[in-house]
């Protein structure tokens, strides 16, 4: 019960999260030499139109069953609040091991720090660490 009283209580004075998607994403590996880059578009809705593009440079690498991740992504809204924001950098990161051929654990981490122009005091920056499965 105290613990249930605590986390009502706790939940009063957070934060809630911008609006973006939360996945690392994954590749298959490339050959040694080779960079991969992505566009990728989010499409939101939720009272009124936001449009989110960002450009990912997917950097992972898996050794033996030992996986990770880094998408330091950069992102821009065409449309929405955050339109006057510019370019943002948004890094993300996993890192996983696999338990078995279809079931792999670890921690993924999210972030969003302001305009590459200028990043935001950290008060304002978003940092998020998920367990995964």
């Amino acid at each position: 019960m105290l613990a249930l009283l605590t986390v009502v209580l706790s939940a009063t004075s957070t934060r809630a999260q911008d609006n973006y998607e939360i996945q690392v994403y994954g590749s298959e590996l490339v050959d040694p030499g080779h960079t991969r880059v992505g566009l990728h578009s989010n499409f939101t809705i939720d009272g009124s139109k936001t449009i989110i593009n960002g450009v990912y440079l997917n950097v992972d690498q898996k050794v033996g069953g030992w996986y990770w991740s880094l998408n330091p992504t950069l992102d821009r809204s065409f449309h929405g609040e955050s339109v006057n924001q510019g370019v943002v950098f948004s890094p993300n990161f996993k890192f996983s091991y696999d338990f078995s051929p279809k079931i792999a654990a670890g921690l993924e981490y999210y972030g969003s720090v302001g305009p590459v122009t200028g990043f935001d005091a950290v008060a304002q920056q978003q940092h998020q660490i998920f367990p995964a499965i």
